[in-house]
């Protein structure tokens, strides 16, 4: 695949203003997806949303997982660091109200802990150049394999040097474990989505979930259960006491949100689980 230069060589302007990324002939833009703040058993105030990655190539959409299982691994990091500079400079450009935006973090994509070091400082140039403060940042590390613990404990130093919180995405498979959480100290703990799923059928997980969740709390990490597609896991969520809510039962991502609901109302929420939106 062609390559452009360098991240700012990759990124144009739609005639909105809008940024959209080039590789190749794929196009790149970002949608973000709302992530709820559980303010009581019943209501949801609007805490932030998430960058992710849209592709196209023409007019056809493409699958991003396929598209980024297809970039040849020299090119994966170079990806990686466009993605967020399009995420920084296109959410700007959205009505998000001054909410936190949550960015991926792939530490596998860094072949070691300096070239992940100078890449985030680029990064971090982007949302001063862009208006965004530290604090309105959240940086979820993925789940994946590192070419050393080096790598995921600089990131996480220079996180927190820097006054970003950051989350340990997909807790409870593959190599976002107990140990990588107790390695990292992460402010945000998201929950695999069939680790949740799998309690809705099964007591004991329930159970255990529960306890997981106010573990993790009493350690002072928030808690993000991002599979939120029904009434149901509406409610298991709200009953383990989660700290932040996202899926698609709340709101799909939107290339550019321009209306999105500042408050949730859930109805009898141990009841009759049915939802209802307050508008600002």
């Amino acid at each position: 695949m062609y390559r452009p230069g360098s991240v700012g060589d990759a990124i144009a302007f739609d005639d909105n203003g809008i940024p959209f990324g080039k590789f190749s002939d794929f196009t790149l833009r970002s949608a973000y997806q709302p992530i709820y703040k559980v303010a009581s058993n019943t209501t949801l105030e609007l805490h932030g949303f998430e960058g992710l990655l849209r592709v196209t190539l023409g007019d056809q959409p493409v699958d991003t997982k396929a598209f980024l299982d297809s970039v040849l691994p020299e090119d994966r990091m170079f990806i990686e660091m466009m993605c967020c500079a399009l995420h920084i400079r296109s959410y700007t450009k959205s009505e998000t109200s001054g909410k936190t935006l949550f960015l991926n973090i792939n530490a596998g994509n860094f072949p070691s802990a300096e070239i992940a070091e100078s890449e985030m400082y680029y990064t971090f140039s982007q949302l001063a150049r862009n208006g965004l403060s530290r604090g309105r940042v959240v940086y979820e590390l993925h789940n994946s394999a590192v070419a050393t613990p080096y790598v995921l404990t600089r990131l996480c130093e220079m996180f927190k040097g820097n006054g970003f919180e950051f989350a340990l995405d997909d807790f409870g498979v593959a190599h976002s474990s107990i140990e990588r959480y107790v390695l990292l100290r992460p402010n945000i703990i998201k929950i695999n989505r069939n680790l949740f799923l799998s309690s809705e059928h099964f007591q004991k997980v329930e159970s255990l979930m529960a306890s997981l969740v106010n573990t993790f709390k009493e350690h002072g990490a928030s808690v993000l259960m991002d599979c939120i597609e029904t009434d149901q896991h509406l409610i298991s969520a709200l009953e383990m006491e989660v700290n932040l809510l996202q899926g698609y039962h709340l709101s799909k991502p939107q290339l550019h949100p321009v209306k999105v609901e500042n408050e949730i109302v859930v109805k009898d929420a141990f009841k009759i689980p049915k939802l209802s939106v307050v508008s600002q």
